[in-house]
């Protein structure tokens, strides 16, 4: 969950119902207008997402990457355009990580998101 570059919107994005190892992961995402108080939608990701990281970056776009698709975990990565309600593919991590720490670093122009550790799907850590 982030609060977009507005301050008025929550963007909700996949998730599971479930455990970690079973139930139904989504791709679906949706928005919620705090001043309002209604959801809408906003698109779907490629992949399913279940315990991924997710940050908001400066240009008001949103990152979502890696986490659990209810077999394994993966390394897509995909970004939320607020402006056009889409999304779009971005380059894949080096590995996969499933229910990551995120760190984001912005300063003078350097922007970078930092992806640590998580757990692997099949009883490891990465």
């Amino acid at each position: 969950m982030v609060v977009l570059s507005d301050g008025d919107t929550v963007l909700l994005a996949g998730g599971n119902s479930g455990t970690v190892t079973g139930g139904t992961y989504y791709r679906d995402a949706q928005k919620y207008s705090i001043s309002s108080g209604t959801w809408s939608a906003a698109g779907t990701m490629s992949a399913n997402h279940g315990s991924f990281a997710m940050v908001l970056l400066s240009s008001g776009k949103v990152l979502v990457a890696d986490g659990f698709n209810g077999s394994t975990a993966i390394k897509t990565t995909e970004i939320y355009d607020p402006t056009s309600n889409s999304w779009s593919g971005a380059a894949d991590s080096n590995s996969a990580h499933g229910t990551p720490a995120v760190s984001y670093y912005s300063s003078g122009g350097v922007e970078r998101v930092y992806l640590l550790s998580g757990w692997t799907g099949n009883g490891g850590s990465s």
